[in-house]
C-alpha cells in the first residue's frame, strides 16, 4: 500500500485535507485512493473544510444573526427583527406594534403597544381610567 492524495497542491494536511491510501492490484497496478479528505464547500463549523488555511472565513461571526458570536448561534426575539453586533445578538427593530418597553432583549419585543392600555402607542402611555388602547389610541 502506499499514502495518495488527488486534491489540489498545497491542500494535503491543511485543515481537515488529508491522504489516502492505495493498494496493488493483483495485476500490478495501484487501486483508487480511498479513505483521503479533498477541499470542501467552507461550512460554519469551527474547521477549515476549503484546506486554505484559514477557519470560517466565509462568515462573519460578529455580525451575522445566524452565526452570531459562534457556528450556529441563530439570534431570535419575540415580536422582532434580530441582528448581531460584535457577535452579541440584538433587535434591529420591532415588529409594526410591539415595543421593547423594559429594555431586555431576551424577552424581545414584548409590549403589544397596539392594545396594552399600560403602553398604549408607545412604552409608558398610559390611558385614563376607564379607557381602552386600541389601534395605539386611547379612548373611552
Amino acid at each position: 500500500t502506499q499514502n495518495c492524495y488527488t486534491g489540489p497542491a498545497g491542500t494535503l494536511g491543511v485543515g481537515i485535507c488529508a491522504a489516502g491510501t492505495q493498494t496493488c492490484t493483483a495485476e500490478g497496478r495501484w487501486g483508487e485512493c480511498t479513505g483521503e479528505v479533498l477541499p470542501q464547500t467552507e461550512t460554519c463549523n469551527d474547521l477549515d473544510d476549503d484546506c486554505d488555511g484559514t477557519v470560517d472565513e466565509d462568515f462573519d461571526k460578529l455580525h451575522d444573526p445566524n452565526n452570531c458570536g459562534t457556528c450556529g448561534h441563530i439570534c431570535s426575539f419575540p415580536n422582532a427583527t434580530p441582528g448581531c453586533v460584535d457577535g452579541e445578538c440584538t433587535i434591529v427593530i420591532c415588529n409594526v406594534g410591539f415595543a421593547d418597553c423594559d429594555g431586555d432583549p431576551a424577552n424581545g419585543c414584548e409590549v403589544n403597544v397596539s392594545s396594552d392600555p399600560n403602553n398604549c402607542g408607545g412604552c409608558n402611555i398610559v390611558c385614563g381610567t376607564g379607557e381602552v388602547c386600541t389601534n395605539g389610541s386611547c379612548h373611552s
